[in-house]
């Protein structure tokens, strides 16, 4: 284990190692040139720059980590959670809250509610007053994000796609498409139109990451529409629900996941309303976006085929679903490099079966059955503890809550409930049980389905009990990314509401209450910086042709510094 992490961190030993053992305080370890600077914190969160193998070695066998959880990391945490803990426990011992409502407190924010003009005038200039704020975080995070190969290969399969059908990144990954391009079509529209108008990265970053927020917002204001719930409320919310997705950026370099899971959680909420249409998505976001996304759909079809076994309609939402994949297959066999369909299949099938990623060629190996491995020496150790959290334990959770609520989430959506448990299920367990790589954006096959259903359970006032309310909102609240402190407040002030108000005002208030605490979150790091994002960063090898060595060699050694 130990030799595994020096491995991880410091990389390939050298010839003719010498390990240090320093005596005293006073030993100093010798500078190597050609050794990256790299940060490490030891479990005290103190940090240290090493600048050779030794003494990166030296420090990683001590315990020190690039990505350490610090006792800071576990204060924080104890804050978050038992703090307020304990404010409830006093406070249900000392009858406060049965004091506070004899309070009439609520009684002008309830009367707010009846008038329309107030609330829509209001709504409005929130909105516009958030995303001044959302621009300046996404347009932050696109600048200092850098270069990652994947972004370059995404976005150059997809100029290529949008101008000729040809789905090609160059000939390094295999050509015409490779089965070695993964993120499909839909994930970088946004991107794709900003490059072909500005030839600029950081734009397309940016642009992409709109794409995301404009695809989320036509599906829940339709779909909210299509089940006569309000939509007001909501539309507040799209952008910072994208924002909380872990490892967001992924969106930002035009990465499949993000685009593929909006369009397949949505078309699972559509689904009795429009079946056919919905197979249709279905589709595309697997063949046009990303071919992970069959797991969940695994599960959520699965499901429906065990609830309603119907031979004759299934063969028929089959043939619905096929009209992608066809239209794909037929770009396949027209223009794949290395062969025809059949070829195409052939080296699909042994992509994934070989592919780490998958974790298919672990499942008859020791490896599989080593947890220690399979999940504490992978990607995992560099996650923070929130994280960690986030992904193990409110899919659970989140299940939980759909299961004891499934009669009032059926009534409103169609008998939903048990196929959005398995489709939150089977890709959770494959992505702990299966997958070796554990990347989180691996993880957004669950998660962006997890974020938007508990955003649609509170937004669409389906009158949860209390309980399921407060697990609900606290759930969420494990999402706010930057100031942990707001976790705290929004989960106090969260269950002051449930406890005090009745069901009628509650789903408002908590939305509300939602949308203004996580924008805060958003807009803090915009006061904490001293310059603005530089945008001009375009670069001059790439702007006539994306496919080119030149253009990759400028792309990585432009954007990584």
């Amino acid at each position: 284990m130990e030799n595994t992490k020096i491995k991880e961190f410091c990389g390939p030993q050298p010839n003719n190692f010498v390990s240090a053992n320093p005596t005293d305080n006073n030993f100093i370890f010798e500078n190597d040139p050609s050794f990256p600077a790299l940060n490490l914190y030891d479990f005290f969160g103190r940090g240290a720059t090493v600048n050779s193998y030794q003494e990166c070695a030296y420090y990683v066998h001590d315990g020190w980590e690039p990505f350490k959880t610090t006792i800071f990391d576990y204060s924080q945490l104890f804050g978050v959670i038992v703090i307020p803990l304990i404010i409830f426990v006093l406070s249900r011992k000392l009858n406060l809250l049965e004091k506070v409502k004899k309070f009439n407190l609520f009684s002008t924010f309830k009367e707010s509610f009846k008038n329309n003009t107030i609330i829509n005038v209001s709504l409005i200039t929130f909105v516009v007053f958030q995303h001044f704020f959302i621009f300046d975080y996404v347009r932050t995070k696109s600048v200092r994000i850098s270069s990652f190969i994947d972004e370059y290969v995404v976005l150059s399969s997809n100029v290529n796609f949008y101008k000729n059908l040809d789905f090609n990144a160059g000939g390094f990954l295999g050509g015409s498409y490779s089965v070695y391009l993964t993120s499909g079509p839909i994930s970088a529209i946004g991107s794709v139109i900003s490059w072909n108008i500005t030839n600029n990265f950081i734009l397309g970053r940016i642009s992409n990451f709109y794409w995301l927020l404009i695809l989320q917002l036509i599906f829940s204001v339709f779909l909210f529409k299509l089940h006569r719930k309000d939509f007001r409320l909501l539309i507040a919310f799209n952008g910072l629900i994208l924002l909380s997705i872990p490892w967001w950026q992924g969106g930002l370099y035009s990465l499949g996941e993000i685009a593929s899971m909006i369009i397949f959680t949505n078309s699972m909420f559509l689904f009795h309303k429009f079946r056919k249409f919905s197979m249709i998505l279905f589709s595309i976001s697997i063949f046009f976006g990303k071919i992970l996304t069959l797991l969940p759909f695994f599960g959520f079809y699965g499901a429906q085929l065990l609830i309603k076994r119907n031979l004759r309609k299934t063969l028929f939402e089959i043939t619905y679903f096929l009209i992608p994949l066809v239209v794909w297959l037929v770009l396949v066999e027209f223009n794949y490099e290395s062969g025809n369909t059949i070829q195409y299949f052939k080296d699909q099938y042994y992509l994934i079966i070989n592919h780490s990623g998958s974790g298919v060629s672990t499942l008859n190996t020791s490896q599989f059955f080593n947890i220690e491995q399979n999940i504490f020496q992978t990607e995992i150790i560099n996650w923070s503890i929130y994280d960690r959290i986030r992904l193990s334990l409110t899919p659970i959770i989140t299940i939980y809550i759909i299961y004891i609520n499934r009669e009032k989430i059926n009534m409103v959506y169609d008998n939903l409930s048990f196929p959005l448990i398995f489709s939150i299920f089977i890709p959770y367990l494959w992505f702990w049980l299966i997958n070796s790589n554990k990347w989180i954006r691996y993880s957004q096959h669950f998660s962006v389905v997890v974020l938007i259903v508990l955003l649609y359970l509170l937004f669409s006032n389906i009158n949860l009990d209390k309980s399921s309310y407060f697990i609900t909102t606290s759930m969420l609240a494990f999402f706010i990314e930057n100031s942990k402190f707001l976790i705290g407040v929004l989960v106090i002030t969260a269950l002051f509401l449930i406890v005090k108000l009745d069901t009628k005002i509650l789903n408002r208030a908590i939305s509300i209450l939602f949308i203004v605490v996580f924008t805060i979150d958003i807009s803090l790091p915009y006061f904490e910086k001293d310059t603005l994002s530089n945008l001009n960063n375009s670069i001059e090898e790439c702007i006539e042709t994306l496919v080119s060595s030149e253009c990759v060699d400028a792309y990585m050694r432009k954007l990584s510094r």
